[in-house]
């Protein structure tokens, strides 16, 4: 969806003036009116993307309540040092 809205391919490498916080709020918004137009159609939606906020994670469960289908999430977590 970020590339999309750049209007790059999505083999292009976007610079870091596109992961900005109000492109990312851009994105996000995207993310969840396509999920809700999708969802209202009847049909499955997967979205992928990293959700680092608690508040995009209830906001794309919301998306599907809203609707009344059910919701199931997969969270994963990491940590980021080496382990060895």
């Amino acid at each position: 969806m970020r590339k999309q809205l750049h209007g790059v391919s999505a083999e292009t490498r976007l610079g870091q003036e596109a992961y900005s916080p109000a492109v990312s709020e851009r994105v996000y918004a995207a993310l969840f009116a396509k999920a809700w137009a999708i969802l209202s159609d009847g049909h499955t939606v997967i979205v992928d993307a990293i959700f680092d906020r608690a508040a995009d994670r209830q906001k794309i469960e919301a998306c599907g309540r809203t609707v009344g289908v059910p919701f199931t999430a997969l969270w994963l977590e990491g940590s980021h040092g080496s382990s060895g």
